[in-house]
């Protein structure tokens, strides 16, 4: 028996109540072509029809950890923009998400703390891939003399 999927979906027409349609799709490759085709639809239900289709693949998040501080003092908003256009960006032109964040550690019983910007990039888990971020990581710790540049990597589903 093959599972049929029924929305009830809010549509507000120029000056005049509110209507609701019911659409009735079998698959949910439909769900999606439908989503395709839908122009003025209410956010909220456009996404809770794109959670039930699910994401396209699942992806991987790479954290990368940028320390904001180095022997000359802080570095500044401008140099990590910099960075961020010339060495990152160019990598992952797709997108990506930064924040600022307060990180510590401890080294030789003292605890260092530190502004921190964390950089998130949604990808594929691919070998070109890998090579982009260790090429970022050995970039700032060369530019910005860094022992390290910390990062995480988790695997993600993504939806819009």
């Amino acid at each position: 028996m093959q599972k049929l999927y029924i929305f009830a979906v809010n549509c507000r027409k120029a000056n005049k109540n509110k209507a609701f349609y019911f659409i009735l799709v079998r698959t949910k490759k439909m769900i999606k072509q439908f989503i395709l085709k839908i122009r003025l639809i209410n956010p909220i239900i456009l996404g809770l029809l794109m959670l039930a289709c699910g994401s396209e693949k699942p992806k991987y998040i790479y954290k990368l950890y940028f320390g904001m501080s180095y022997q000359k003092g802080n570095i500044s908003e401008e140099e990590f923009t910099c960075f961020l256009d010339t060495a990152i960006t160019r990598k992952f032109p797709e997108g990506l998400t930064i924040y600022s964040v307060y990180g510590q550690w401890k080294q030789n019983d003292t605890i260092t703390k530190e502004k921190t910007k964390v950089v998130e990039i949604a990808v594929k888990n691919t070998k070109t891939v890998r090579i982009k971020i260790n090429e970022i990581r050995e970039s700032y710790k060369k530019v910005f003399k860094q022992e390290s540049v910390m990062f995480l990597v988790q695997k993600g589903k993504i939806d819009f």
